[in-house]
């Protein structure tokens, strides 16, 4: 089974990750053919909850999710996925395969593998943005560049 690699924040930053860029479009369709996995392995398999979730791709859903949030908050219309992550996609359609999924979703699940296979990887460096992976361009306005308030003898004082 494939599990959503952590990302150590000391790890990334002396490493460059490999990365391609998706639209709020290729997001949905992550999602659709891993909650259709989601669902038809668990109607048909018996597997634990974690083994559903593993072989699903459903550990993408929320991290996606949260990039999405980080990209839209910050005017962008493209978030960063590992291409590590590829694989958990492909490892949703190939059980898809297995656990009579619709065939409209395992067509879409393998347009997408084979767009998202295709992409060039590396165009934008990625940061951590509050936990979440972001293209650095969508760095802007975080709370390490934000004023903050530090609290001394004489009460708040914001500080830039």
């Amino acid at each position: 089974m494939f599990r959503r690699r952590r990302i150590d924040p000391e790890e990334h930053s002396r490493s460059v990750l490999d990365v391609i860029a998706i639209d709020a479009r290729e997001l949905n369709c992550i999602a659709q053919v891993v909650d259709h996995a989601r669902t038809q392995i668990t109607k048909l398999s018996g597997a634990s909850r974690r083994v559903i979730e593993d072989s699903s791709g459903a550990a993408l859903i929320e991290t996606l999710f949260a990039q999405a949030w980080v990209a839209s908050s910050r005017d962008r219309e493209e978030m960063p996925l590992l291409v590590t992550e590829i694989d958990l996609l492909g490892a949703a359609v190939t059980n898809l395969e297995s656990y009579e999924g619709h065939e409209a979703i395992l067509c879409t699940g393998y347009a997408l593998l084979a767009t998202l296979e295709g992409r060039q990887r590396n165009l934008r460096p990625v940061n951590l943005v509050h936990g979440i992976l972001a293209f650095v361009h969508e760095n802007s306005g975080t709370v390490s560049e934000s004023p903050s308030v530090e609290i001394g003898d004489g009460g708040p004082e914001l500080v830039s």
